[in-house]
């Protein structure tokens, strides 16, 4: 019986983990692009070539995936991101979007520092011991 119990609540305990990190990105998306097209100026929207949610989806979703590079993602957060995301309304300033919802920036964490990537500039290999060509000229 306990058995029984346990695998009856399995499916239960996943739901309330929250989704997979790539279906959570894409319902992400899914739910900006609404956002967006319901409260951009739709000139914009045109000179950009956003004309449906498609257009939208698929010039938003690289920049998307990016979003968490590198941190550790919660999806026991996301869920209540994406419905918050789907309750943005339009600010009353036309053609312009709602901020991000607080409950969104909850979904990744332990980040690495702003500009911590290696920004070390790539060794010049071409230059040769005495050569002043590359010395600025007087």
């Amino acid at each position: 019986m306990r058995s029984f119990l346990a695998l009856a609540f399995l499916p239960l305990m996943f739901v309330a983990c929250g989704p997979q990190e790539g279906e959570f990105l894409v319902s992400y998306n899914t739910a900006l692009c609404k956002h967006t097209l319901a409260c951009s100026d739709q000139a914009t929207l045109t000179f950009d070539g956003i004309l449906t949610q498609e257009d939208c989806e698929g010039a938003t979703i690289d920049d998307v995936q990016l979003w968490g590079a590198g941190c550790r993602y919660v999806a026991s957060t996301a869920s209540q991101c994406l419905l918050d995301m789907d309750a943005l309304k339009c600010p009353a300033a036309a053609g312009t979007l709602a901020d991000r919802p607080a409950s969104c920036d909850l979904v990744y964490t332990d980040c690495p520092p702003a500009g911590s990537e290696d920004t070390t500039p790539a060794e010049d290999t071409d230059v040769v011991p005495g050569d002043d060509t590359d010395a600025a000229a007087p």
